[in-house]
């Protein structure tokens, strides 16, 4: 079956990439990515590739092959979901996922990224403030993680 995002990615990159820059950008100015770096909901891994220069690897995690296939930059590409992790516990030191987790149980994803971040791991999440249930999010991640925002999206930082 394919997905909507599997008809979109040949221009998903060219559709997304300055909103995408600009909210990985700001997670930039957050914390230091390093070690191994998880993008949750990756599409083509617009967001991760700003984060290249200062970790040791790359993963990227779509449910959509096809947007795993436009990646352009050296990464391991798995097709996933984030309430099902495909990873040992305490497998990564920096996660991202941005604009991503709305579309899915966020009470197992935030549990399944709990279990796989280190010990001091950082971890940044933006959800659209649009999303039907932003504010059921921001009241469930608040309690974990500091909360930012900008006009279009809330973000959600935390150093484990």
């Amino acid at each position: 079956m394919h997905s909507y995002y599997d008809t979109i990615a040949p221009g998903y990159t060219e559709l997304y990439r300055d909103e995408q820059l600009a909210k990985a950008r700001f997670i930039q100015s957050k914390f230091i990515a390093r070690g191994n770096l998880l993008d949750i909901g990756a599409g083509t891994g617009i967001s991760s590739e700003l984060f290249i220069p200062h970790v040791d690897t790359v993963t990227l995690l779509d449910p959509s092959k096809a947007l795993l296939d436009q990646c352009s930059f050296p990464s391991t590409k798995i097709i996933g979901y984030a309430e099902h992790l495909p990873f040992p516990d305490k497998s990564f030191d920096t996660i991202i996922s941005l604009t991503a987790l709305h579309h899915c149980n966020l009470q197992k994803a935030l549990a399944e990224i709990e279990r796989i971040a280190k010990p001091g791991a950082w971890i940044a999440i933006s959800i659209l403030k649009q999303s039907a249930a932003a504010s059921q999010h921001s009241l469930f991640i608040s309690f974990h993680y500091t909360l930012y925002e900008n006009d279009k999206d809330l973000f959600f930082i935390q150093q484990k």
